[in-house]
């Protein structure tokens, strides 16, 4: 009785949730991520992401959304997801950059989360496993990016399989199981990812052993068996509970025979040291790469409890292909820190013993903070300075930058502080400013932001629009924070680009008057002036061309026409631009 509740209860929360979120989907353009999502406090943590009448086959998918430890739950987390439909199609309409199957919700109290919706098909075209992408946004943490993917998709490789089972368990691939009803049942739990194949958050890290066989008994090569100790940065003290992943080629040198290589080895491993900072990896000697000249090597990250990461690598005495720095820098070392020495036991089977501690430069763990203050707080700096150069306001400037303040603008041009201040950040200004997706770091008194910048400007009764992705730092002073650097980089907006046959392109090229020489490059046309300014013109189709004229503003194109004669023969081209201005500029050779 108690389960029947409980589904009725989901499916209603699911049903009135479906229907809210569907009423906008055809209104509102998808945002890739949920920093700032507007109804936030209103969301459910059950949600249908796909209607009841969505062609597939059902599933249900719940779990929890974990802290960085693996143990922590995490209450208000807000997650997007979307997916394709059972065709492997995220939309019917081309021209759209919404998926239809998509939705949004929060973490309860206990972190937990569960989806109704149907299984996603493989892409019709690449090669490439059913999946759900989910965006995760942790309150006071940077957004991470996971997929939902299956157990038993055909797609899936054996050893994400034996690495599920083993290691991941839950937080893995998704195991279904249909239910009385036929509907796929599955459990997914979700942490922040690890850094450079870390086991900085595994989840199963309280069952690791200080003991492992990287290589399974039967796997071809030399068998060796390698011991050590991991000691803090003196050298002296014993690490232990470091958590150590370990990853290696073959026999053959080889870590993977699919593509993936060294992103997905078949020879890999995770261990904790005990109490006296041991450890023991029981394995084969690994091969030389085929194609590479480098030594025979083990890859080795570290992570000891409150310490950042660091990675070293196991090399052997006596191995013909070590490179001169790698002798060097190992030549100071005591024996069991520096090359490891492999001796056969009465079985043949090497030992060596390898001690491990992080390098001098190596310091204790900087955290990163992403509070929600700071966070609304540098947004509204950046949308007053901005707004102030708009409206050519000087003031704002100086009150928000620092004295040392540098700026680099989408063309590439540094400006100073001076500079910056007498004429402002644009070479353009924007009618209104607009800033979204916006991921900040902070670190003490000093913040990184990193953000999308929509401007837009009216010009002839059009709405022109330009979008760059900026970054900017910032310093805390006494009371406030200070903008020290800032950087704009140009997000290209779509242009179709027609694909030209180039002996057309060829045809156009040439002198024309006043002094512009046409030539091909590519796919596309270049012209060049007398002073040797370029511009390069984009083929809309086999006779016209355009280029834009005012940095990245949308519609702010500026377009030629090549002309013929009777007799096919190219006479000249006509220049229009956006204020309807025609110029003939005739072919002179």
């Amino acid at each position: 009785m108690k389960r029947a509740i409980s589904i009725f209860l989901f499916l209603s929360i699911v049903s009135s949730v479906s229907v809210a979120q569907k009423k906008n989907s055809k209104t509102t353009k998808v945002s890739y991520s949920l920093s700032h999502n507007p109804n936030a406090e209103n969301l459910s943590s059950r949600i249908a992401l796909a209607p009841a009448e969505e062609p597939g086959e059902r599933m249900i998918i719940s779990g929890t959304v974990y802290d960085k430890d693996g143990v922590t739950p995490v209450k208000d987390a807000v997650l997007y997801l979307y997916q394709t439909d059972q065709r492997g199609i995220y939309s019917d309409d081309t021209s759209s950059h919404n998926p239809k199957l998509f939705g949004y919700l929060k973490t309860d109290a206990n972190g937990s989360y569960g989806i109704s919706t149907i299984r996603p098909g493989h892409y019709p075209v690449i090669q490439a496993a059913a999946h759900i992408h989910v965006n995760i946004k942790v309150p006071g943490q940077p957004e991470y990016d996971v997929m939902f993917q299956f157990y038993d998709d055909s797609r899936i490789k054996d050893r994400r399989r034996a690495r599920t089972d083993t290691y991941l368990k839950e937080f893995g691939l998704i195991k279904l199981m249909p239910d009385d009803k036929g509907i796929l049942r599955g459990v997914h739990n979700l942490m922040p990812p690890p850094l450079n194949f870390s086991l900085s958050h595994n989840p199963n890290a309280e069952n690791l052993s200080s003991k492992i066989d990287l290589a399974a008994e039967g796997e071809p090569g030399e068998r060796m068996i390698i011991s050590g100790t991991v000691y803090e940065k003196d050298g002296v003290t014993p690490a232990k509970d470091a958590l150590v992943y370990l990853y290696q080629t073959d026999q053959r040198g080889v870590y993977s025979d699919d593509t993936c290589f060294a992103a997905c080895p078949k020879l890999f491993g995770y261990l904790k040291t005990d109490a006296k900072g041991g450890y023991e990896i029981n394995t084969i000697k690994p091969g030389y790469y085929p194609d590479i000249k480098a030594a025979r090597h083990i890859h080795v990250v570290v992570m000891a409890p409150g310490k950042i990461e660091y990675d070293v690598n196991f090399l052997f005495y006596g191995d013909s292909l070590l490179a001169d720095w790698q002798l060097e820098s190992r030549k100071n070392e005591d024996d069991n820190f520096g090359l490891i020495k492999l001796l056969p036991d009465d079985n043949e089977i090497l030992h060596g013993i390898h001690h491990i501690k992080p390098f001098p430069r190596f310091t204790e763990r900087v955290i990163f903070t992403a509070s929600p203050q700071t966070e609304k707080e540098l947004q509204k700096i950046i949308v007053d300075m901005l707004s102030g150069f708009n409206n050519n306001s000087a003031k704002l400037f100086r009150n928000y930058s620092a004295p040392y303040f540098i700026y680099t603008n989408e063309s590439g041009n540094f400006r100073d502080k001076k500079w910056a201040g007498r004429y402002g950040m644009r070479i353009i200004h924007a009618d209104t400013v607009e800033i979204t997706d916006v991921r900040m770091k902070e670190y003490g008194t000093t913040a990184l932001i990193n953000f999308l910048e929509i401007d837009r400007r009216e010009k002839d009764g059009d709405t022109l629009i330009k979008k760059l992705r900026s970054t900017a730092v910032f310093i805390k002073g006494d009371t406030s924070w200070q903008m020290v650097s800032y950087h704009s980089s140009p997000v290209a907006f779509e242009q179709v680009v027609a694909k030209v046959d180039t002996k057309i392109l060829d045809e156009y090229t040439g002198h024309y008057e006043h002094v512009y020489v046409a030539a091909r490059e590519g796919n596309t046309i270049v012209l060049t002036n007398k002073w040797g300014e370029r511009t390069v013109y984009l083929p809309a189709s086999e006779t016209e061309f355009f280029t834009n004229t005012e940095g990245l503003w949308e519609k702010s194109l500026q377009t030629i026409s090549f002309v013929r004669n009777a007799q096919s023969k190219v006479t000249h081209y006509v220049s229009r631009d956006n204020d309807g201005q025609q110029i003939i500029y005739r072919k002179t050779k």
